[in-house]
């Protein structure tokens, strides 16, 4: 509790990044599992993936 004040205390600390405390987490298997099939997705994967092809 003492560590979380210091923290909250910082100059660099902001609410709107701060982590979720772990009781407020609503996230399960499903949407960690949705999250990393989405960012597969992304043209940005496809590129470094050829890019890697393409070097070695």
């Amino acid at each position: 509790m003492e560590d979380q004040k210091v923290i909250e205390s910082s100059t660099l600390y902001s609410e709107d990044l701060a982590p979720i405390p772990q009781n407020n987490r609503t996230g399960d298997t499903w949407n960690y599992t949705t999250l990393c099939i989405s960012m597969s997705l992304c043209i940005p994967i496809y590129m470094l993936a050829s890019s890697l092809i393409g070097g070695a």
